[in-house]
């Protein structure tokens, strides 16, 4: 049994092969085998022939797993029902891990005796950016801390310790999966439920952002 999956969710998107790329090439903690587990949730298979060319290649193993139907929940539940590791990472599929990004959501699980670890989106703006919009990092994203604690959290960069009671037999809300706030739902049950969330200031993945989130309009 592999000791930690690394699950991405996915729908048409093409920067998956850099998320996959970058899970590759993590460096991993001693007594750690990861695995990748990626969740296709468009209605036909579409990212299984790039899955595929990417495991043929790819030192860490590869599982893909078709859950259509578009909504997000679902692609979620599937990765809760097909890992078989004791921890569980989400990153989203146009996120690239930093090298070290696994080395520091276990240390601050270990060290908190957290059941829940999460870690920092940084945003990589191209040149056209206003400098006020980098300035204040708007796309960015990171937890919120109420009285001194995190009460609730997010998939786009987080570990999860699936030997908890608070998150064994836990899922992601289907009503919530086409509109949001689903995994604001899950963690928020998971914290009613004795989970305690802390924070990899250092775990960080970064997402580039496309030039049409940096318009006015937008």
């Amino acid at each position: 049994m592999n000791d930690l999956d690394i699950c991405v969710c996915t729908y048409r998107r093409p920067q998956l092969t850099d998320t996959l790329a970058s899970l590759d090439a993590l460096s991993v903690p001693r007594g750690i085998r990861p695995r990748i587990l990626v969740i296709d949730n468009d209605d036909t298979p579409s990212a299984q022939a790039i899955v595929g060319a990417f495991a043929a290649t790819s030192a860490t193993p590869v599982h893909y797993v078709h859950c259509p139907q578009g909504n997000i929940s679902l692609a979620r539940n599937g990765a809760l029902a097909h890992s078989t590791a004791r921890y569980l990472a989400f990153i989203d599929d146009d996120e690239v891990a930093t090298k070290d990004w696994l080395i520091h959501h276990l240390a601050v699980m270990q060290r908190d005796k957290a059941e829940v670890v999460l870690g920092p989106v940084h945003a990589v703006y191209g040149p056209t950016a206003p400098d006020w919009m980098q300035h204040l990092a708007i796309h960015e994203t990171q937890p919120v801390w109420v009285d001194g604690k995190i009460r609730t959290g997010y998939t786009c960069n987080v570990l999860m310790d699936m030997r908890s009671d608070s998150l064994r037999g836990r899922r992601f809300d289907l009503a919530l999966g086409e509109t949001g706030g689903e995994d604001t739902t899950f963690f928020a049950h998971a914290v009613a439920a004795g989970a305690r969330i802390s924070y990899a200031k250092q775990a960080i993945v970064q997402e580039d952002v496309p030039q049409t989130s940096t318009a006015m309009s937008w």
